[in-house]
């Protein structure tokens, strides 16, 4: 199917199908995928094809903590830090989540819909995050708040949000900084 990307399921040996991928990002070799059908981040090394969970347990929540157990509610942004940090864009909790050493948290986002608040942390708002992009050294990361209609910037480091450019955007799905 035109929706559908065929690879090896590392742990089964079987096809491992991504339906639909939200977005992709390479790293070190890997391809890291966002799932938003199976609420998992997932890992496929571009030399084998051999595809692994990354993070997600493949239901439908607002759980940080160890990947396996973490669970994401339609993951569709991605972005990857030099130093490996992963950044997702977690659409339906209208949150940024990240993945570090096999550990998911929240960045920004209170995990509900909201308004376009610009606060730190679980204090801001946002509704439907897309398209992730790290700016400014890695400091920042832009995003998509799509039914806010807005580009935010977060900090990386203490996930302070603010509004980059509102008004004149007509549903923004992605960002390319």
């Amino acid at each position: 199917k035109a929706d559908e990307c065929s690879v090896v399921d590392a742990a089964t040996g079987g096809d491992a199908r991504f339906n639909p991928m939200g977005d992709v990002a390479l790293f070190r070799g890997q391809l890291i995928v966002t799932e938003r059908s199976t609420n998992q981040v997932r890992n496929v090394s571009a030399a084998t094809g051999g595809a692994t969970v990354a993070a997600g347990n493949g239901t439908a929540g607002f759980l940080d903590g160890p990947a396996a157990i973490a669970t994401f509610h339609e993951p569709v942004g991605i972005a990857i830090s030099s130093a490996g940090t992963v950044f997702i864009g977690d659409r339906t909790n209208h949150a940024v989540r990240k993945l570090v050493d096999g550990v998911v948290s929240t960045l920004a986002g209170t995990g509900a819909a909201g308004d376009h608040q610009d606060a730190v942390g679980v204090y801001s708002e946002f509704n439907r995050v897309y398209g992730l992009s790290l700016g400014g050294g890695g400091d920042f990361l832009f995003l998509c708040d799509r039914l806010n209609k807005r580009i935010r910037a977060v900090d990386t480091r203490s996930g302070a949000v603010s509004t980059v450019q509102a008004g004149n955007v007509t549903d923004p799905l992605n960002i390319v900084v």
